[in-house]
């Protein structure tokens, strides 16, 4: 009986003990859970480990005499980062403290709240390793003082990021274009990385063109360089733990050097100033340009950090299409500027040029209907000799000779100076009309005739050319005949100023003349400019001696009518020649408008102190209504 009590007693005793030793490794388990949880957590998370995208600074783009016309700058911006401002447990109190603090940085800077409580979760959400942007594009005098906040806000930051900045932002915005972010989404590389920064994103002209990719023969990195990356460990919330630094370095995309010269632009614009229209301005002996301006114009710097809706809309709903390139993608009737083509077509046909056709105020007639000249108000030119007739622009003179020469030859020589196909500029451009027999079928239903003949022969009619084509045809009469492929890039450059590629100049075409030809053509275009009756004396300059021809196109319904005016012409400076071609859409004649501007342009660019250039001011396009 004792033997089983002391029996119990054991078993009871060493239960007991069991149980104990189970509490206590039990309440060792509850305390290691609740008072060390977060530094496990720690320690599990922290090895997980985000990949970041770092974009490559964007290349320059240059003049050619060295003026930088686009280039990235720091933009400075106020950045949170979230895993530095935790103050509480609970994610809805750490969202309220943080916004809290952006409302109180608002006041400070008396700016618009730029982000909500919403965009703070998202953050949290989306890019947990990411900084968040609060304010973006501090003025010189809010970076002044978000750096004397006093006492500091924890987790805030003054980060410098990369913005495309245009110095002269109006002055070459139809070549340069402009720039925005790039959609992640669309990007191919987008798996490879934990979070993606994306990079600056070329959208119009050489910008666009030039921006991943430059094709000149060879193929190079582009504007935008190739991207680097670098790791950061983060828990399980998101939260940074360690920056692990850079793992592969971004490089900076090539840089581009332009024909442009900056102080001809500038110049160009400044003559563009108020109108509507175009300057094109060439090497005559290589087909560089050295000037290229549309007017109205835009603004490039408003692309760079993202356009509104409002602004975009006041852009493409604008009258006067800023946006539009009307050097290289307007089509206009070219007028009198074809003349001395028509004076080669008809030497090349055997015309003497010192054949005299008589110009009456009648004019030159067709069967049952005529073409009147300009002066028919004044009796009309009497007789013409081509020299003269360049000289005056007499209309009947250059109908009669080119019923003389006939359609074919006449198109030939149209054909060869460019005519009707795209000069090859590496931006895109449209090609004109060069006169067909075939278009009028197509587009009339009915066939040509001399009087068709008669219209193209004084630029008017079924034809249509940019005047990039006019300063390219303008070239070849300067230049022995030699059609030139016009091009903007001189040269390629990589980050290291290494040059990469430099542009040779192509010969795409001549026209069919001789040296003795075009020295006729020449002289009437010259006393077309220095005779004090010439139709383009007021193109006259002290800066270079001009050789023009002066044209007016009258476009429209009767009820709507305007006229397109031109001058073109060329020149010789310092043993270089230069080719011009100026258009204006609206003008009133083209000796009265454009010939003017001529002088205006020779000599703002090689007449007088051009320093004065750089404070050139334009209206903004979209008050141009």
């Amino acid at each position: 009986m004792n033997n089983k009590i002391s029996q119990r007693y054991r078993i009871f005793v060493l239960s007991g003990i069991v149980i104990f030793l189970f509490l206590v490794l039990l309440m060792r388990l509850g305390y290691v859970q609740l008072s060390d949880n977060e530094q496990y957590n720690e320690s599990i998370d922290t090895q997980s480990v985000r990949i970041i995208r770092i974009p490559a600074t964007r290349g320059q783009i240059k003049s050619a005499d060295g003026i930088v016309i686009a280039d990235s700058i720091p933009c400075y911006n106020i950045v949170f980062h979230l895993a530095e401002m935790r103050k509480y447990g609970q994610r809805e109190k750490n969202v309220n403290s943080i916004f809290g603090r952006a409302q109180h940085l608002a006041v400070l800077l008396d700016r618009k709240m730029e982000i909500t409580a919403e965009d703070i979760v998202q953050q949290m959400n989306l890019r947990p390793a990411m900084p968040m942007t609060v304010f973006s594009n501090l003025t010189e005098k809010e970076l002044a003082l978000a750096s004397e906040i006093s006492p500091p806000i924890p987790g805030m930051e003054i980060s410098a990021i990369p913005k495309r900045y245009y110095k002269y932002g109006k002055s070459a915005c139809h070549i340069i274009g402009y720039v925005s972010k790039d959609d992640p989404g669309e990007a191919p590389d987008k798996s490879k990385y934990s979070y993606y920064i994306p990079d600056i994103k070329g959208k119009s002209g050489l910008e666009k063109l030039l921006d991943t990719k430059i094709a000149l023969g060879n193929e190079y990195n582009g504007l935008r360089g190739t991207a680097g990356s670098k790791l950061v460990r983060v828990n399980v919330k998101g939260y940074v733990h360690d920056d692990m630094g850079i793992t592969d370095m971004p490089v900076n995309g090539n840089n581009v050097e332009l024909t442009l010269n900056w102080q001809a632009q500038q110049a160009a614009v400044k003559t563009l100033e108020g109108k509507k229209g175009a300057i094109v301005v060439l090497d005559a002996n290589t087909g560089a340009v050295i000037a290229m301006a549309s007017s109205p114009v835009f603004d490039s710097n408003i692309f760079s950090l993202g356009i509104t809706q409002k602004e975009w809309k006041k852009l493409i709903t604008n009258n006067s299409k800023p946006l539009i390139n009307r050097a290289l993608t307007g089509e206009f009737l070219p007028g009198s500027i074809v003349k001395p083509l028509v004076a080669l077509a008809a030497l090349r046909s055997g015309i003497s040029p010192n054949s005299a056709i008589y110009c009456a105020a009648e004019g030159a007639k067709i069967g049952n209907t005529q073409i009147k000249c300009w002066s028919w108000k004044y009796g009309g030119h009497g007789s013409e000799t081509m020299i003269n007739a360049i000289k005056d622009s007499c209309n009947v003179y250059f109908v009669e000779t080119g019923l003389k020469i006939g359609f074919d030859k006449l198109v030939d020589m149209y054909k060869h100076a460019g005519f009707g196909r795209k000069t090859g500029i590496e931006l895109s451009e449209r090609q004109g009309i060069l006169p067909s027999k075939e278009l009028k079928q197509k587009i009339e239903k009915a066939a040509w005739t001399n009087f068709d003949t008669g219209l193209i022969s004084v630029g008017q009619g079924m034809i249509a050319i940019t005047p990039i084509q006019a300063a390219v045809y303008a070239s070849a009469i300067a230049n022995g005949g030699n059609i030139w492929k016009p091009y903007l890039i001189k040269a390629v450059y990589n980050s290291n100023n290494k040059l990469l590629f430099e542009t040779s100049p192509v010969k795409t075409d001549k026209l069919p003349v001789t040296e003795d030809e075009l020295a006729i053509v020449r002289e009437g275009m010259h006393n077309a400019v220095y005779d004090p009756n010439g139709s383009g004396k007021k193109a006259k300059n002290d800066a270079i001696e001009l050789y023009g021809k002066t044209g007016t196109a009258q476009v429209g319904s009767p009820e709507h009518r305007t006229k397109n005016t031109w001058f073109i012409g060329f020149g010789y400076h310092n043993s270089s020649a230069y080719s011009i071609a100026i258009l204006v859409d609206g003008g009133e004649a083209g000796g009265i408008t454009n010939a003017p501007m001529a002088k205006t342009f020779f000599e703002t660019w090689l007449g007088v102190d051009t320093t004065r250039l750089e404070e050139v001011s334009v209206p903004d396009a979209v008050q141009n209504d």
